[in-house]
């Protein structure tokens, strides 16, 4: 039997457990930082030797019941995460000193002396930003922990006083032992999706604006379905029954509820880009006029569209349904891949027909001028041999096969820019003290993002860094630049993050706080091959 842990015994947990509730309150963790450490690390040690001990049982029944343990232990993360999210930005813990933060990676903090913030502009712009870097997790997901925290725990204004959370109704079942708060979390995010966004920093009052039929808030209706405990499936789908019905609704839906724009879908087959449009009704009428002049073989439009003359109206093949349309959308919208010899489907033809508005662009004169790409391609050494076969990316991260390459090179802006087997680029250019732009696309050719790692910045928001600073002697060549966000160059010039160069690749080196390895890295967001 289980008798004791490495650190501590099991009379001794139970001690620490008591002490830490004294009068049966809670201790702050500032009141006896020192009594919490100690606990943690018994904890953290225990469920080890339970994880270990698991291993070489063959009771099912023990299984079953550690996994129960296992799951408990995972609501009790999700609800600690949310609250440390909450914490850290209560305490604009992303003001710290740098110095504060290398201090943390080695020895725990004394709270006997008020924490070191920066005097000036701080490392990190958010609390979210922080979380990020302290964790090591993609940013999107530290922003999420902030926002639901705010959402689920609680916020505050801009003198600091504490809100009761945006969502008081999910907030009481996720603080409620008794339900699970991975369901209330999600329930929270698909509510939180068709709301304005939380302004009570600000010190305007923000509280929950989508109403059901009856007057309550679907907020309140979302709670009520949590109540039953449905299974995770089951509280998805009811929720977002509540949701898109209060937000089709004319009389309960909002502006935020309808969230209009054009969103990246995730990338599900490299040979094509998936995208979810919503566009308000004027737009609408504008896209169901082009795409019903697509489908019509008269109109130029959709002679265009079919690639046809009037006359050339054969029957289009049967297509499957394919799989990523929603069920309530007719066949008409199926997709064909290209094929010689077929006519386009509808829904082909109504995206010949978008693709023409989305590529030109109106002129002075009411005409539309077409927009003419520009194209950096990729290209090793031993491609230049095989140019009708080369592999190309695009500065966004889009490999092209050769035939769209091809057909994309007959009308694109060309940017050549050669490497090496090093990955340097053979042509350098000219110098000077402010960068050309056609210096800048070669530099972004070899980079293709930000130098940081983890970032995910668009080309289109970077600059261009001196490594060695103009006013020191740098000059403005290759060897001597390198893209980044605004946030990271301002770091860079600050001395928080230094650039080195070796073999004609910039790498970045990150403050002790973030990476105590202190080890040169290269992006590997944008091309993870190099």
């Amino acid at each position: 039997m289980l008798t004791s842990t490495p650190d501590t015994d099991l009379r001794g947990l139970q001690q620490l457990i008591e002490a830490l509730h004294r009068n049966g309150t809670p201790v702050r963790p500032d009141e006896d930082p020192e009594l919490w450490r100690q606990l943690a690390s018994a904890a953290g040690a225990l469920f080890a030797v339970l994880g270990d001990a698991l291993a070489g049982t063959d009771d099912p029944r023990l299984a079953l019941e550690l996994a129960g343990t296992a799951r408990g232990l995972q609501h009790q993360a999700t609800r600690m995460a949310l609250t440390a999210a909450d914490r850290v930005a209560a305490t604009n813990a992303h003001q710290l000193d740098p110095a504060e933060y290398e201090q943390l990676r080695t020895r725990a903090a004394d709270p006997a002396r008020p924490a070191r913030r920066c005097s000036g502009r701080p490392s990190f712009k958010n609390p979210a930003e922080l979380l990020a870097a302290w964790l090591h997790i993609p940013f999107p997901e530290a922003r999420q922990q902030v926002l639901d925290a705010g959402d689920l725990v609680g916020r505050r204004d801009a003198a600091g006083s504490p809100l009761p959370p945006r969502f008081p109704h999910l907030a009481t079942l996720f603080a409620d032992p008794g339900y699970n708060p991975e369901q209330v979390r999600a329930a929270s995010g698909q509510l939180a999706k068709h709301e304005p966004a939380d302004t009570s920093f600000d010190g305007i009052p923000c509280a929950p604006t989508l109403r059901h039929a009856d007057g309550r808030t679907v907020e309140e209706h979302a709670a009520e379905v949590l109540r039953r405990r449905p299974t995770a499936r089951e509280s998805e789908r009811l929720v977002k029954t509540l949701v898109n019905d209060a937000a089709a609704d004319a009389a309960t839906s909002t502006r935020a509820a309808l969230r209009l724009g054009l969103h990246r879908l995730p990338v599900r087959n490299p040979r094509c880009r998936e995208y979810l449009l919503r566009v308000g009704l004027a737009d609408a009428e504008r896209l169901e006029s082009a795409i019903a002049q697509a489908n019509n073989p008269r109109t130029e439009a959709g002679q265009a569209a079919r690639n046809t003359s009037p006359d050339d109206d054969a029957p289009a093949e049967p297509a499957e349904r394919p799989d990523f349309l929603p069920d309530d959308v007719e066949d008409s919208a199926r997709w064909d891949p290209e094929q010689p010899g077929l006519e386009p489907t509808p829904a082909e033809r109504a995206l010949s027909a978008l693709m023409d508005l989305v590529g030109s662009m109106p002129t002075d004169s009411g005409a539309r001028k077409k927009i003419r790409p520009r194209l950096v391609v990729h290209l090793q050494v031993e491609d230049l041999r095989k140019l009708a076969e080369g592999h190309a990316q695009t500065a966004h991260g889009i490999n092209l096969p050769a035939g769209e390459l091809r057909h994309l090179l007959c009308e694109a802006d060309i940017i050549s820019a050669v490497f090496n087997a090093k990955g340097q680029l053979l042509d350098y250019g000219r110098a000077y003290r402010l960068v050309p732009p056609a210096m800048r696309e070669m530099v972004l050719a070899r980079d293709r993002g930000c130098l940081v790692p983890g970032c995910c910045a668009p080309p289109g928001r970077l600059q261009i860094h001196h490594i060695k600073p103009w006013y020191l002697g740098g000059t403005t060549s290759m060897d001597n630049l390198g893209p980044m966000c605004d946030s990271h160059h301002h770091a860079a010039d600050n001395g928080e993050i230094q650039v080195v160069v070796i073999d004609g690749l910039p790498y970045v080196v990150m403050p002790k706080h973030i990476d105590p390895e202190q080890k040169p890295r290269r992006n590997r967001y944008w091309n993870p091959g190099n």
